[in-house]
C-alpha cells in the first residue's frame, strides 16, 4: 500500500537505462577507525549481555537502547567523527569513560583520513579521468560534509543536496521519523 506521503512512479516510465549492480568492495579500516570500532562493537555486546536482565521489565527502554547502539554502530563504520553527535533518546555511555579513545574521536581528522575516503576517492578520480559523472549517497550530514570538503579539495566540481536533506528532516515530525527509521525507509528519503 501506498501511504499519503508517497508517489509511486514506475521506472519504466522514467525511461532509465538499465541498472548495473557490483559486488560489493571490503575496505580494510585504518588502525585509528579499526580501534575505534573495536571498542564500540565491544562494549555494545557487553550492554547487550545485560539487556536480557531488564526485558520483561523496562522493554521500551531496552528497545531505545538498541535502536541508539544500531545507530551508533552505523556511525563508526560510515566516520568515527560521527559518534560525537548526538542520537535522539540515547545517553548510554558507548565507551564507558575511556578518555583515550573519547580524545582520539574528536581529534580523528587530524589523525588519519577514513579508509572508506580514501578508497571513495580513487573511484571519484577514475571517473574524472574518463569524464563521467558520480552521484554519491551517504547516510549521514556529517559523512556528506567529509566526502564534500574532500571532492572539493581535489579540485573536482561538486553539487550537493543539503539543503533539500534538511528541509526533508524539517518537514517529517518526529514521529513519522521514527516510524519511518522502523521501517528502514528514513536513510532511503533522507538520503
Amino acid at each position: 500500500m501506498v501511504g499519503p506521503l508517497f508517489y509511486r512512479v514506475r521506472k519504466q516510465e522514467l525511461g532509465l537505462k538499465a541498472q548495473i549492480f557490483y559486488p560489493p568492495v571490503e575496505i580494510e579500516m585504518n588502525p585509528y577507525e579499526k580501534r575505534l570500532y573495536t571498542a564500540v562493537l565491544g562494549n555494545i555486546r557487553h550492554y547487550d549481555s545485560m539487556d536480557s536482565f531488564l526485558q520483561d521489565s523496562v522493554n521500551a527502554t531496552v528497545t531505545q537502547l538498541r535502536r541508539g547502539r544500531m545507530m551508533r554502530l552505523r556511525q563508526i563504520l560510515s566516520y568515527a567523527k560521527l559518534l560525537t553527535t548526538a542520537v535522539d533518546n540515547y545517553q548510554e555511555q558507548i565507551l564507558r569513560n575511556e578518555p583515550e579513545l573519547e580524545d582520539m574521536i574528536y581529534q580523528y581528522d587530524a589523525l588519519e583520513v577514513p579508509a572508506k575516503l580514501e578508497y571513495l576517492m580513487t573511484l571519484v578520480r577514475s571517473f574524472q579521468d574518463r569524464k563521467e559523472k558520480v552521484v554519491i549517497r551517504a547516510n549521514f550530514i556529517g559523512a556528506i560534509e567529509l566526502i564534500r570538503a574532500s571532492i572539493l579539495a581535489a579540485g573536482f566540481k561538486c553539487k550537493s543536496s543539503m539543503a533539500t536533506r534538511q528541509l526533508l528532516h524539517l518537514r517529517f515530525p518526529k514521529r513519522i521519523r521514527e516510524r519511518l527509521f522502523e521501517m528502514n525507509l528514513w536513510t532511503q528519503i533522507a538520503d
